[in-house]
């Protein structure tokens, strides 16, 4: 064989080589989003499962968010969970268009807790924050339905700044604080009463999930965790007003002083 023949075979098999490997991409080759079964949420925690193929979707429900009589879908993405950052709640409308949308930290500053409430027939969203430093709270809610264009329509809320530390340091308890707590909590319960956990990475949320649930950050229409109790102190089982009786005897006990 010459140098030219061999030179042409070589070229040739190159030739074979480079079509081989350069295919077109078809339909199976192409990424996907990975869509995780509603039953999945039994075991579904932030340590999420080898992912190759990119997004993690976690449909939850349908619900009538924006109050004209079209469907909405509410899903979770989770794919900076294995990061260790957060999940995103979504709220998908027409055309898969997302209208709306919420994230839900593992950090203590991006906590988050998001439900669907169900009020005189019709559906909200409801963002709930009792976010608790060093002693001092600040808690807040909020109850919506959305425009169609994800604005919201808030039907609600509220808010109570208190202290539960001892007197002389910043963020203690003081007779005032009494009332504007004991109607936070009879008025944030009213709602949740009527709702539905969508999304949770908030500790204390999670302290008021069944036990056997407790490991769980959603809910599904299938599987939901729902009717849950905020309590100030003790539990839940206990009235808002046999809560702060027995904190105040305690704090007395305790510190033989409370501040008006």
């Amino acid at each position: 064989m010459n140098r030219r023949n061999f030179f042409a075979i070589f070229l040739s098999l190159l030739y074979s080589l480079l079509l081989t490997s350069c295919k077109p991409l078809t339909q199976d080759d192409t990424p996907k989003n990975k869509v995780l079964p509603y039953n999945y949420s039994n075991s579904y925690d932030m340590n999420m499962p080898d992912n190759d193929e990119g997004l993690y979707i976690i449909p939850l429900y349908t619900a009538q968010l924006v109050h004209d009589g079209s469907l909405q879908t509410i899903e979770i993405d989770a794919s900076n969970t294995e990061a260790g950052q957060y999940y995103t709640l979504r709220v998908i409308g027409a055309g898969g268009k997302i209208i709306w949308q919420a994230d839900a930290g593992f950090a203590h500053a991006g906590w988050n807790s998001i439900f669907l409430a169900r009020i005189n027939g019709k559906e909200y969203l409801m963002q709930y924050n009792p976010y608790m430093i060093q002693g001092s709270g600040s808690y807040s809610f909020r109850v919506f339905s959305l425009g169609k264009e994800g604005n919201e329509i808030v039907l609600d809320k509220d808010e109570v700044d208190f202290g539960t530390n001892p007197p002389g340091v910043y963020g203690h308890f003081r007779k005032q604080d009494i009332e504007p707590v004991k109607t936070f909590y009879n008025h944030v319960n009213q709602y949740l009463a009527n709702s539905e956990l969508l999304l949770n990475t908030d500790d204390h949320i999670a302290e008021l999930i069944p036990e056997e649930n407790r490991g769980r950050k959603h809910g599904t229409h299938e599987d939901p965790i729902a009717g849950l109790q905020d309590y100030f102190y003790m539990g839940a089982d206990l009235t808002i007003d046999e809560q702060l009786d027995l904190f105040v005897y305690h704090y007395y006990d305790e510190n033989d002083d409370l501040e008006d």
